[in-house]
């Protein structure tokens, strides 16, 4: 049989519709540890040997001196050890090579090769890395020692002989690292020489031709094997039932467990999902409570007869009846149980065709039922395609069967595409949205192209192609429904506290609904980052990739791989963001616990602690994103040349945003302005409500949030009303009129600014005699009020007091007064008269004319 077909034979993405079932499928092969390290097989020798290599002229003249002589060496034992194994790895690879040499046309044994390879290349990895401190150490003992002596220069023989013990540890170290090195290098190379041949066996598989159905051999050569096939099963039935005999009573007990497992498990399961549908009984229940209901229902449908199933396989393996094709073929029937099962479960638990209000997706009435009876046979389908392949695989059939069965089985598939292209949704979301019609046409394209090209593989001869286009599409489009199903789990189970009021309305909420809705924030991100990992080797299964081969690609994408000569590992990113996380949380902590404790307003003043909160927060970012850096594998040294570099650009385009950086730090240092002063900058004043490295909010007395840039805040000119207390003054201007007493007026106003229970006694407030004003005596109040923020209702009670003591005593507060002084009153009343006098004479003389008009609407 052509290696394809074998592929073709043992499909690894055996059941698919229940990913979490896959490891029934098969497992991937380990690579066998050696027994015994080459440098360790006796067991008392704890040492190991090196020579000296000669040492290198200073100067860089080798001739100049004679070469030292060998000197024989003894490596620490753990040193010996880790040097014997990097050695090993080497030949270990050089056998691994000539394997995949001499089997370079076998695809299976090629992926089977992976597994060992890939720890090949791990354990390179980690011997090179645990003998390089060692090697530092080495190095660094040797320039101790300092340079070996100059022609005609003497030195103590022992320094000179422990000079040449280091040199020669140092260069065994350093060859076995190198050696690993190159170890990796090699394994890479042959990885990815496997994986090319093994792309090439599968093209040159897939793109084979091979006798049609219309081939009259074909059909002649298929049934004479099948008629000697009858006759093999016949005997393997025959000699199982024999087997049987003997073990009689215990077969009766296994099939009597799986049948009382299996009911039990049925009556158990429908109890369960009746009782659950009553517990959620609702007109319209949420999508929320549908969701959880169907997967809850799915694995409680497939249950009992996947445990019916796996109680007869584990039974019969227990009484040693699974031998040779029989255990293949009663593998395969479990897969196909599992498949079937899982299948059938899932799809009338999510499609719900006779409960409409229950309904995952919704695809109408009509088409809910033919969808659900065409997924139904696409998974018997897909179930028998199993069980027959592995048979034809156990029983050795030709393959002219094989064929024959592959053919069947494309036409088939094609067959339940066409009819799912035609299937028509019922239900106005397809046919309201633009996108979901796009889809909808999309899919069923896609579905109506495969099928044809199918039939068109088929009846050419490229029936390999067809088969593997058809399962291609059936796991693929699997593994896409669970994805997506997971998806709307995650967004029902993470869903916003305000789509799922109706559900907890009649129960107390415990928590705000702000934490609430960050909780399911957070669960959601966290639900989606499961999603993601969950769906790349999903993903690989269903378009047919090994699980060896996922695993192979995981850890070189977890553990590090090179681009453009950096080696970056997803292993090390994401423990660096963890840790940078875990810092930046741990600061978070420490800000809320100082501002609740030590830094309270009520024990430290409030612009203060809000330094410290801003300093150690800017600090802990600080830590945390240099912790995560050099976790990363990133040198921090670089990023000083990075900075340099960057520092050309920060003094042309970034200008302004480092001044405002650096005038946010000189306002958290030397703190002019704190939080919560009030302060008046231009015409905008107001209270600081907080201080970032690039700007300060102010909120103003009608509550509005200005933003200034902190350089403003340092250049300019602010006033600070409450920098270093609250005490202000206050100053009341008043006007008495000129007939008032000024030392009565003083008085009184004295007495009504003492009278105030908001004035300050020290200082004391004074009057002051302002002046002579044009319409009053101007005298002003200075007082003085503790706390500046209650200086407009002082003003307030301070005049309504002076009202009321001014009104008692009689003093008036004047109105503006003018008084206007006119010159040579006669001349001005002659010009008056002569103005109304020619006025009296136009009048007149308008009157006469008016009157001589003849009448121009009269006829003669």
């Amino acid at each position: 049989m052509p290696s394809f077909f074998r592929r073709v034979a043992d499909t690894r993405s055996a059941a698919p519709l229940l990913i979490m079932l896959l490891s029934l499928t098969g497992g991937a092969a380990v690579a066998q540890e050696p027994a015994a390290i080459a440098g360790e097989a006796a067991k008392g020798e704890t040492e190991g040997t090196a020579k000296a290599p000669a040492e290198p002229d200073p100067n860089g003249e080798s001739e100049a001196i004679a070469p030292a002589p060998a000197v024989t060496v003894q490596l620490p034992e753990l040193l010996a050890k880790e040097v014997e194994r990097a050695r090993w790895l080497t030949n270990r690879l050089e056998s691994v090579e000539k394997s995949v040499t001499r089997i370079r046309d076998r695809d299976e044994e090629l992926n089977q090769r992976l597994p060992t390879l890939d720890k090949i290349l791990s354990d390179a990895v980690v011997a090179a890395d645990q003998l390089k401190p060692d090697r530092r150490n080495y190095k660094s003992q040797i320039d101790r020692l300092g340079a070996a002596p100059k022609d005609g220069e003497s030195e103590a023989e022992a320094i000179a002989d422990e000079r040449r013990r280091l040199n020669a540890i140092h260069a065994e170290v350093d060859g076995a690292i190198k050696s690993a090195e190159l170890t990796l290098v090699r394994g890479r190379q042959l990885l990815a020489r496997i994986q090319e041949l093994r792309l090439e066996i599968f093209r040159r598989g897939l793109l084979t031709r091979s006798p049609t159905l219309l081939s009259p051999s074909l059909w002649r050569e298929a049934f004479d094997a099948l008629t000697l096939a009858k006759a093999e099963i016949g005997a393997i039935f025959n000699d199982w039932v024999s087997r049987i005999d003997g073990r009689f009573n215990p077969f009766l007990f296994v099939l009597g467990a799986a049948l009382v497992a299996g009911v039990g498990l049925h009556i158990g399961a429908r109890r369960v999902r009746r009782r659950m549908r009553q517990l959620g009984i609702a007109e319209h229940p949420s999508f929320p409570k549908r969701i959880l209901i169907a997967g809850l229902d799915a694995p409680l449908r497939m249950l009992p007869k996947i445990a019916a199933a796996a109680i007869v396989y584990i039974g019969l393996h227990w009484l040693d009846l699974l031998y040779l094709q029989v255990g293949g073929l009663a593998g395969a029937t479990l897969k196909a149980i599992v498949i079937a099962s899982a299948g059938t479960a899932y799809t009338t638990s999510y499609l719900q065709p006779a409960r409409p209000d229950w309904r995952v997706i919704d695809l109408g009435e009509p088409a809910a039922w033919r969808v659900r009876r065409l997924i139904r046979y696409g998974v018997y389908l897909f179930a028998l395609d199993v069980f027959v392949r592995t048979a034809i695989s156990e029983l050795a059939l030709p393959l002219s069967v094989n064929i024959l069965w592959v053919s069947f089985v494309g036409l088939a598939f094609a067959y339940l595409f066409i009819q799912g292209a035609r299937c028509q949704p019922t239900i106005p979301v397809i046919s309201e949205r633009p996108v979901a019609f796009i889809v909808d046409q999309l899919q069923k394209g896609l579905l109506v192209i495969a099928a044809i090209a199918i039939v068109l593989a088929v009846f050419t001869g490229y029936t390999a192609f067809a088969h593997y286009v058809a399962t291609r599409l059936i796991t693929v489009g699997t593994a896409i429904f669970l994805l997506v199903i997971f998806y709307l789990a995650n967004r029902a189970i993470a869903a916003e506290p305000e789509l799922i009021k109706e559900e907890t309305s009649g129960s107390e909420q415990t928590l705000p609904i702000e934490i609430r809705r960050r909780v399911a924030r957070g669960l959601s991100i966290l639900l989606d980052v499961v999603l993601i990992v969950i769906a790349f080797p999903v993903l690989l299964l269903s378009f047919g990739v090994a699980s060896n081969e996922i695993w192979t690609l995981t850890n070189r994408a977890l553990y590090g791989f090179e681009v453009g000569g950096i080696e970056i590992s997803l292993l090390n990113i994401g423990l660096a963001l963890g840790l940078f996380a875990v810092i930046l949380l741990l600061t978070r902590m420490l800000q809320r616990w100082l501002g609740e404790t030590v830094l309270h307003p009520s024990r430290t003043e409030q612009g203060l602690g809000n330094s410290i909160r801003t300093g150690i927060g800017y600090l802990g970012f600080a830590v945390a994103a240099l912790a995560a850096l050099a976790h990363a594998g990133l040198d921090i040294t670089n990023l000083a040349i990075v900075a340099g570099a960057l520092s050309v650009g920060i003094g042309f385009g970034l200008q302004s945003i480092v001044n405002n950086f650096v005038s946010g730090l000189i306002l958290l240092v030397e703190r002019p302005i704190k939080v919560g002063d009030w302060i008046k900058v231009d015409d905008t004043q107001g209270y600081v409500r907080r201080i970032s490295v690039r700007s300060t909010e102010i909120e103003t007395f009608e509550r509005a949030s200005v933003i200034i840039p902190n350089s403003a805040l340092i250049t300019g000119t602010v006033t600070n009303l409450t920098l270093r207390n609250a005490l202000g003054r206050i100053t009341i201007p008043i006007g008495v009129s000129y007939d008032s007493d000024p030392d009565l007026v003083q008085k009184l106003l004295l007495e009504a600014a003492n009278e105030c229970t908001l004035v300050a006694r020290h200082p004391a407030p004074f009057v002051v005699f302002e002046g002579f004003g044009d319409s009053a005596l101007d005298f002003s109040v200075r007082i003085y009020v503790p706390d500046v923020n209650s200086s407009l209702s002082t003003q307030t009670e301070v005049r309504k007091a002076i009202v009321n003591k001014f009104r008692q005593q009689g003093i008036e507060i004047p109105f503006p007064q003018q008084d206007l002084h006119l010159r040579d009153l006669d001349g001005l009343k002659s010009a008056l008269g002569r103005v109304l006098e020619e006025r009296r004479r136009a009048a007149a003389q308008n009157v006469s004319d008016s009157g001589n008009k003849p009448d121009r609407d009269k006829t003669p």
